[in-house]
Order: C-alpha cells, then structure tokens, then sequence
C-alpha cells in the first residue's frame, strides 16, 4: 500500500552569508545601523527588547504562527523539525542572552538543544543571532542546515555549508565590536578550476568570499580539506539554552521517547539482525539501534511523487519489511543505496502516544555521514 508524505528540502546552497549582515524586513537592514544611542544594558533591559522576537519563535515552536510574518530564525527552527507540525520544536530549541560581542550589549542567541553525535545540529546549531541597535532588535545571522553556524569555545563562529557534491564552504568569524556583523578571520571552500567540474581544488582567503580569483589555491588532498573542518567542528561548545517549553512553561505531554539512532554497519560492534533492502553496487550497510523499546518498526521505500515550485516535495512510500518491536542492545541492519540529494529509502515507527512517525535515511554532504530526518506520520 502506498501514501503519501511531503517533506521540504532545501537544494539551494546558501552560499556565504558570513560576511553579510541580513537584509530582513523588520529585523535590522543590510547596512549595520549606527550605533550612537547604542549604550550598554543589563541583560533584563535586553530581554524587553528581545520579548516580541521570542514571543514570535515561541508561536513557531508550538505550531501557531503566520507563515508570512516568521521572526529570524524561525525558518531554521522548522527545517530542523522536519517541518512538521508537532510541538518538538518547544524542547528541542531555545534562547540565551548573553553579551558575546564584548560591546556591553547582550545578544539574543537562538539556537538547537537537539541532535546526536550523528547530527551536525548536535545541541550546538546557531538557528539565529540578535544583537540591539539604535534600541531595536537586529538580526545578525541566519542559520541552516546547508549553512550552518556554531559557537565555538573560545567565543568564535564556526559557519559550514554544502552545495552538492562539489561545494564545501568553512570558516571562522568574529563578531564585529557592535554586534551587528561578522567579520571574517578565515575562509575555506572548494571550487572547481576553470569550469572544469571534474577538477576540485581548494582554496582559502580571509575575505568570506567563495571566489577562487581572489583566494589563494591549496595545494591538499579534498581529504585534507574536510580533516582540517573535523577539527574545528570539535571545538564547538554545547549551547546553555532556555528552551521554548520553559518559557512557556509547557509540560512534556508524553514519557520521554526513545531515542533511535543510524550508523554505518562498518561502525557498528554489536549484535543485530540484517534486511536487504537493495544490494546495488554502492549500497551499503546502515545499522538502526534505540535505547529504549520502539513499536511497529518498519523499512520503507520512498519516491518522489511531484516537486513543488517552493520547493517541497511530495513522496509516495511503501513498507518493504515490517520488522515489529525494536530493543535495545539488538541492532536492525539494512542494506541500501544512500544518494546525497534525494532519499530512496526511510523508517517509520510509532512513539509513546501511538502517532506513527516517518524518517528519511539521508547522506550528509557535509562529511559523508548517515543521518534521519522526519519527514511526517499517520496518526
């Protein structure tokens, strides 16, 4: 039996926003604004300021919000959800006010509390960020999940992207003294040489810009590249957030779920049972394990239904195999094709409240890494 789902991705590489303050309407402009009235402030006086924006991306995370008027942020907070309905987004993203420009004046932090190890989120994820100019909330940066931004421990931000399979972008940025912009300290990318798409090379400047006419050329391996990446990624820090549900003093409807997990089977030790989904010559073995007890655990087949001119996609699925309760400490290995665009296969499974809910099995472009995204579920 086939139904249907729809689930928005974003194919459009943002490309780099580091070194440009955000043109958004309501939010500050793209020129950072003078900062004559821009004294120092407690961060209970900023907290007034910041109100009607955290007002605005709590409506986002309870799931009552106008989809024409979505406070900075709020976009990013919805992509991580899967874009689905459902109140998650309450605990899994918040806010902090802290001065992190060093100006006197604390900014509005917006970010995830969600994600494993598997997930670039990983309770890291800078969904958005605030600061206070001329006695108005401005909005310095917008995150993705194609164009991401951390905190880094030693109070810089680490910002990555992904085009595909050609396009990787990282660096490393300062926020400006004001608070207003970034300001760049380094820049990587890779990029082909000469409209050659089948020659890669990578490149490095401190301007921000992914233009190889202005970036000095590397002489390293695309491995070397994406080492030098893993080891700033490491040195991001674990956001201290006030989630949504605090602020709104929202309680935890149902027992805490379970959470499910999916690796590569060359990465997985224990013991499991195995389904061969496809055996094509790049498939490869993915292993779904949980820490606690998960009902009606099935494979699905994905296919792409229509594309809509926003975007969304819309997808059939099929159950392939229906493998009922999964538990702890006995791991479900599947053999499948993983392409990085456009997902061919997913799980469902019903949580504590009996919703059924439905993953994709995605490849990240950023390193190559296995990854679920919720794409919706039948009641």
């Amino acid at each position: 039996m086939k139904k249907t789902i729809t689930m928005v991705l974003l194919f459009t590489f943002l490309a780099m926003q580091g070194c440009h303050v955000p043109d958004v309407p309501g939010q500050g402009t793209g020129t950072p604004p003078s900062d004559s009235s821009n004294v120092a402030m407690s961060e209970e006086d900023a907290f007034a300021v910041y109100q009607p924006i955290i007002d605005g991306l709590f409506a986002v995370a309870a799931g009552n919000y106008d989809e024409n008027n979505i406070p900075g942020g709020g976009t990013a907070m919805l992509e991580g959800n899967g874009w689905n309905d459902n109140d998650a987004m309450l605990w899994d993203a918040g806010y902090m006010i802290r001065d992190l420009s060093g100006d006197g004046i604390p900014e509005l932090l917006i970010g995830s509390t969600a994600g494993e190890e598997y997930d670039i989120a990983a309770g890291t994820m800078i969904y958005a960020l605030y600061t206070v100019a001329d006695g108005q909330p401005h909005l310095t940066l917008e995150g993705a999940y194609r164009n991401a931004y951390h905190l880094q421990k030693d109070g810089s931000i680490f910002n990555h992207g992904s085009g595909g399979a050609i396009y990787a972008i990282y660096g490393i940025f300062d926020l400006t003294q004001d608070g207003t912009a970034l300001s760049c300290r380094d820049y990587w990318f890779t990029h082909e040489k000469d409209g050659n798409f089948e020659d890669i090379r990578c490149y490095h400047n401190k301007t921000g810009e992914m233009n190889p006419d202005v970036s000095e050329e590397l002489s390293i391996s695309l491995d070397e590249f994406y080492e030098k990446s893993d080891a700033l990624a490491v040195e991001r820090q674990v956001l201290d957030l006030i989630t949504f549900a605090e602020y709104g003093s929202v309680e935890m409807p149902y027992a805490e779920e379970p959470v499910l997990s999916a690796v590569y089977g060359s990465d997985y030790a224990g013991e499991y049972e195995a389904f061969v989904a496809d055996d094509a010559e790049y498939a490869v073995d993915v292993v779904f394990t949980t820490d606690g007890a998960v009902r009606d655990f099935k494979v699905l087949a994905l296919e792409v239904n229509e594309i809509a001119d926003d975007g969304s996609m819309s997808f059939f699925f099929e159950e392939l195999y229906f493998h009922g309760d999964l538990l702890p400490g006995l791991g479900l290995s599947v053999k499948m094709s993983l392409p990085e665009t456009i997902p061919f296969y997913g799980i469902s499974y019903r949580d504590n409240s009996g919703a059924e809910r439905i993953f994709s099995v995605n490849l990240s472009g950023y390193d190559g890494s296995v990854y679920l995204t919720e794409i919706g579920g039948v009641g």
